[in-house]
């Protein structure tokens, strides 16, 4: 069993690429996390921060012209 109480967290981001990675718990009864992380809101402020601009990025590249090849033969 896995109790997390009172803004605990199990928590797992990444602001760049790739995976945040994998949170295993094994345990044979319980699990209790409790407590607070100062500093968590202004993570999460920063990270959400990033994914917009990585979004509008993608967005706006979608809109670029793309070059088109034409093969002529005769």
């Amino acid at each position: 069993m896995v109790e997390v109480l009172n803004g605990g967290q199990i928590i797992s981001t990444s602001s760049g690429s790739g995976r945040a990675g994998k949170i295993t718990v094994n345990a044979t009864d319980r699990v209790l996390v409790n407590g607070t992380d100062a500093e968590f809101n202004e993570r999460l402020d920063k990270f959400l921060q990033d994914l917009l601009i990585l979004a509008l990025v993608v967005a706006f590249l979608c809109l670029l012209p793309v070059p088109v090849l034409q093969v002529i033969s005769k």
